[in-house]
Formats: C-alpha cells, sequence, structure tokens
C-alpha cells in the first residue's frame, strides 16, 4: 500500500495560496496513491468557507472517503475564535484593545467550546471518520484506529492543548494529558496490531525543547512545544507503532525516537513548498 503524508497547508491563506494547494492535491493523485493522510491545519482560521474548499479539493480528486483519507485536526482548524481575529503576532498587538479581546476568548475557552470545535472539524471530513474504532476515554472521537488492509493500520490523535493563559497563550502547544494516555493506551491494548505497520497521525511534534531550541529559539520552542511528548513515544514503544507522522513546524523531516531510535517520525510541516512524504507497507512488518 502506497500512502501519501502531507500537512499544515493552511488552505485560506489567499487565492493565490488555494490555488497552490489544489495544485498539490492534483499532483498526488496523479501519482495514485492507495491512501492520504493529513496531519492537521488543513485550513488556516477554521473559518466555514476554508473547511468547504478544501474538502471540495479532496472530493474533486477522489480523496473523500474512510479508504483513501486519514485526517487530523491542527490548532489552526480548532480555534477559529482566535485566528479569525488575530491572524499574526502583530495583529495581535497594534492595540491593546486587541490584547484585552484576546485575553477575553481564551479565559473563556473551556472544555465544552473544545468539545465543539473538535466535533466542527470532524463533521467536514465525517466521510474519513466511516469504520474507525475508538475507546473508553476517547474525546469526540480520538483517539481512534483505522485499519487500512491485512497489512496497515492507522491511529489517528488529536494532540492540541486545551488554550489557555498560562497553559498555551498561543494555541500553538500540543500535548499528551493523562485522559489522553489512557485512551491511547486502551485503544491500542484492547485492538492489538500485531503483524501490521502501525502509523501514528497527530499534528504537533516529537521533538524535545532543547532540539528545537537548537532548531529555532527559546521563544519559539517555548510556544510550539508538546507537553509530556515522552508519553507518546512511551506508549508507541509499548504497542510497536512503526511510523510517527506529524506537521506544525514548518519543514519537512525525517527523525527517529525511542529508547533504542527505532521509531521513524516524519515531519510533512513543509508539505505546502516541498515534497510530500511516500511510505510504501508492503514489505513484512517484525
Amino acid at each position: 500500500m502506497k500512502i501519501v503524508h502531507i500537512s499544515d497547508l493552511h488552505y485560506g491563506i489567499s487565492e493565490h495560496h488555494n490555488k497552490s494547494v489544489e495544485r498539490k492535491i492534483r499532483d498526488i493523485a496523479s501519482h495514485h496513491p492507495s491512501h492520504l493522510v493529513i496531519t492537521g491545519d488543513l485550513t488556516n482560521t477554521g473559518r466555514e468557507k476554508e473547511y468547504k474548499g478544501i474538502s471540495e479539493i479532496l472530493k474533486r480528486y477522489g480523496f473523500f472517503e474512510a479508504s483513501r483519507l486519514t485526517v487530523v485536526p491542527g490548532n489552526h482548524d480548532l480555534y477559529m475564535q482566535f485566528f479569525a481575529h488575530f491572524k499574526t503576532p502583530e495583529s495581535l498587538y497594534r492595540k491593546f484593545a486587541g490584547v484585552r479581546k484576546y485575553l477575553g476568548l481564551m479565559v473563556n475557552y473551556r472544555l465544552k467550546k473544545y468539545r465543539k470545535d473538535l466535533n466542527h472539524f470532524k463533521s467536514y471530513f465525517q466521510a474519513s471518520f466511516e469504520g474507525v474504532i475508538t475507546s473508553r476515554g476517547n474525546l469526540c472521537g480520538y483517539p481512534f484506529l483505522k485499519i487500512l488492509d491485512e497489512k496497515t493500520a492507522i491511529i489517528g490523535i488529536d494532540s492540541n492543548q486545551l488554550p489557555g493563559i498560562a497553559r498555551n497563550p498561543a494555541c500553538s502547544n500540543g500535548v499528551c494529558d493523562m485522559q489522553d494516555y489512557r485512551a491511547l493506551d486502551l485503544l491500542l491494548t484492547e485492538h492489538p496490531m500485531k503483524g501490521k505497520c502501525i502509523i501514528a497521525a497527530m499534528h504537533n511534534y516529537l521533538y524535545s525543547y532543547e532540539q528545537v531550541v537548537k532548531m529555532s529559539s527559546k521563544i519559539f520552542a517555548r510556544f510550539m512545544a508538546t507537553r509530556k511528548y515522552e508519553r507518546y513515544i512511551e506508549l508507541f514503544e509499548k504497542h510497536h507503532v512503526n511510523i510517527v507522522l506529524h506537521g506544525h513546524y514548518h519543514f519537512n523531516d525525517e527523525y527517529y525516537v525511542g529508547h533504542k531510535k527505532k521509531i521513524r517520525v516524519l515531519n510533512g510541516g513543509g508539505s505546502r513548498w516541498g515534497k510530500w512524504h511516500e511510505i510504501d507497507t508492503c514489505d513484512p512488518v517484525a
């Protein structure tokens, strides 16, 4: 099975950008992959117009069904009330009134609103969720397990962190909290995928804070962190996950995690500019 991975399309930035996104999807379709995985930030601000636009493109090129598409949400897909008003740091801090409005939104954002945003995302891509397996403790259907064929399974994970002035002030951090941890562990314990190529799809990365500081800066690492990311790695090792797909950090990369560095990780955050990742799962998995 040939799987293509892309991420961070940010459909909605501009008409010119939207056309380039369509060219990307058309180009991918011309290579006839069996399945397409998009690891978040399909839209730029989570507006209805953006969701409809990217959905229509995926339908046009034959990807809008569960057997051909897996999607997970990114922060730009979920927090429309923030990103629709403040697309850049400059737009946020241009006026003090903007800061006050932002803080007001942040203080009043609760789990109920987060559930609403997750379900809103899911409603636009409902066809891709047909037949997925979930477990007790899931949040709006995440995490989920999708069995593609006798050799391949995909785990869909919502790795975004609930916004908050202290924990996630820029709506850009990820986390593996204990609810996420237990739900994912239970899902993979109840449905072991021995002998399959197991692929985990999530938005946020598995780089350490120190790695991100080295690649970028302390400020970037602070506001783009995946908190408790070690918990994800622990579960991926425990349940023999072979490959992890993510985005969020806007460049393409390949690296390895785990005690023995055996888990292959593909960052597709630069997909809209560069090449996509292609995974062949035909090889037998030990």
